[in-house]
């Protein structure tokens, strides 16, 4: 396939059985949603309540972030993005906030089922030169010099939340909370995205150096907990529950991992158990929470366009209703 082709790939199989499958799920506290809804009409009313502070995060997930990018579709267009205080994108989930405030996350969430299923992006044979995905390709999308999915970054910038993007330091496998509202916001997202075991190139912003933000997740929950004290927190979490590597994935980590600066691999091969430390501190920290389980259709390496796609229509179909149930409760 020449380079920038932009031909997905798809098996056409999107048969969905979900006693095999699983599916969809909220779990925790439905009053989050109704926060949302009602400072999102607090605010189209310029009565914005100080009390009400919704921080959202939007975990990892390689391709299964077409999940988030589904939650993220009904969102917008129930019109709730300004129901948020904080958005905070980890990995995939960098890419779905963007996307979220940049007002057109319907086609952001495109990306997975096109772009992200082409050799341009993934290719295994390119490992050896250490970009078996080539997260600089979805840059060079989001600018605008391939393809035809440009990032509004002005609408980014001038959006109401606050929109942090998680990465960690290359050198020292440290957790990093980077504005994604100002400077070079393409390179930041760029940088969360850098998975080190199939990107091994070091994402250099004002002179640091980054990598993907998977390995920081509890840790930056808590500074998004000591920086806003948000009162309810929504989770999108690109995955279902407890489900950890499989064999083949830990020993292909543990082998592409070699090459990276040591305090760097051991934060990548323990990112399952910072994920579920995080978890353990949203149910310590007390405050209302609501995660959004995918079902195991879509995986991170997925390449299945029609699987791919299906999976964002059953997620943008859940969590719209999610907010419908809400708004019945409310009236």
């Amino acid at each position: 396939m020449d380079r920038f082709s932009l031909r997905p790939r798809s098996r056409l199989d999107t048969a969905y059985d979900p006693e095999r499958d699983g599916r969809i799920e909220a779990e925790g506290d439905p009053d989050v949603i109704s926060a949302v809804i009602q400072q999102a009409q607090n605010v189209r009313e310029g009565r914005e309540d100080p009390n009400i502070r919704v921080a959202l995060l939007i975990d990892p997930g390689g391709n299964s972030g077409v999940y988030g990018g589904g939650e993220i579709t009904a969102i917008h267009e129930a019109g709730l993005t300004n129901g948020f205080k904080v958005i905070a994108g980890n990995s995939t989930g960098a890419h779905l906030g963007a996307w979220l405030l940049s007002g057109d996350p319907r086609l952001g969430t495109t990306i997975y089922s096109e772009e992200c299923t082409t050799s341009d992006f993934i290719r295994l044979k390119r490992i050896p030169d250490g970009y078996g995905m080539d997260v600089e390709f979805i840059s060079q999308l989001y600018r605008g010099e391939v393809g035809n999915k440009r990032l509004n970054v002005e609408n980014i910038k001038h959006s109401r939340p606050d929109f942090l993007i998680i990465a960690v330091k290359y050198e020292t496998g440290k957790s990093a909370l980077l504005n994604g509202k100002e400077g070079d916001i393409i390179r930041k997202i760029q940088a969360s995205s850098a998975v080190p075991s199939l990107y091994t190139i070091p994402v250099e912003i004002d002179g640091m150096r980054y990598s993907d933000g998977s390995p920081a997740a509890r840790d930056a929950l808590q500074d998004i907990l000591k920086r806003y004290d948000p009162t309810h927190i929504l989770i999108l979490t690109n995955s279902p529950k407890n489900t950890p590597q499989d064999r083949l994935t830990r020993l292909g980590d543990t082998l592409l991992s070699r090459r990276l600066p040591g305090p760097l691999r051991s934060a990548w091969l323990s990112r399952d158990k910072n994920l579920k430390e995080r978890d353990e501190l949203l149910e310590k920290c007390g405050k209302p929470h609501l995660f959004l389980r995918a079902d195991k259709v879509v995986g991170t390496l997925t390449i299945d366009s029609g699987k791919i796609s299906a999976a964002a229509a059953r997620a943008e179909e859940h969590m719209r209703q999610q907010i419908d149930s809400a708004r019945k409760l409310r009236a």
